[in-house]
């Protein structure tokens, strides 16, 4: 016979296995689920890169047939579509006309071009074509009353090697009003190493702004010519 202990222990077995079954069940199907939503996330991801994809290359296609009219191309970096302004970039690059950099250098000062660091990109690509006619356009574009088109000038002279690019940019140290012009001035001829720059960067330890005279030490201090010391 079934003692009242058995009985209670059959009782609990009766009541407390279909629960585990139930549960363990339900933890399967909780699994299984989250993995199907998991695989759907990944399928869903891929479908939206390959889309993109497709419609980076539509973009590719359609702007380099439009590689003649530079002026469509220039429009299409106001586009809204950030893979249509990094096409149109793209385009521009591949033209290899050196004369494009001046309506580039006009798009810069235009607030419709939102995207600044394509075009920014678009010209120092066009510069390295032909330093001796970028060095022209950078020298003008020194005197441009934006303050952000004399940054890039100054940026991009900071890359040359032309003899030329020393010259506007101790120029550009000395008379620029602007400090942020006058401390990346500073920078270029850092990056350029030229003993020539030495006496200009010593004369701005004198500068109004605190920045730029810091940036005189700095640059001075890597050049490590002796003069600074004196």
């Amino acid at each position: 016979m079934i003692d009242q202990s058995q009985m209670n222990m059959l009782l609990f077995c009766a009541i407390i296995v279909p629960i585990c079954v139930i549960l363990i069940f339900g933890v399967v199907l909780l699994i299984r689920r989250e993995n199907l939503q998991a695989e759907e996330a990944k399928k869903e991801k891929l479908k939206k890169t390959e889309a993109t994809e497709r419609q980076v290359q539509q973009v590719r296609v359609e702007l380099t047939e439009l590689q003649t009219d530079t002026d469509r191309l220039i429009c299409a970096l106001r586009s809204d579509d950030y893979r249509r302004r990094a096409a149109a970039g793209e385009a521009v690059g591949k033209k290899k006309e050196i004369n494009i950099i001046e309506p580039l250098l006009i798009a810069m000062k235009d607030e419709s071009f939102k995207d600044k660091n394509t075009i920014n990109k678009t010209i120092r690509t066009l510069a390295k074509l032909d330093e001796g006619r970028a060095i022209e356009y950078m020298g003008s574009a020194l005197d441009d009353e934006d303050n952000s088109v004399r940054r890039l000038a100054v940026d991009i002279l900071g890359d040359m090697s032309d003899a030329r690019a020393i010259e506007l940019l101790i120029l550009a140290l000395k008379k620029d009003k602007d400090r942020q012009v006058r401390s990346s001035a500073i920078g270029a001829l850092k990056n350029l190493r030229n003993s020539r720059a030495v006496e200009p960067l010593i004369e701005a330890l004198q500068d109004d702004d605190e920045v730029v005279r810091e940036g005189a030490i700095t640059a001075l201090g890597e050049l490590g010519d002796t003069r600074a010391i004196e």
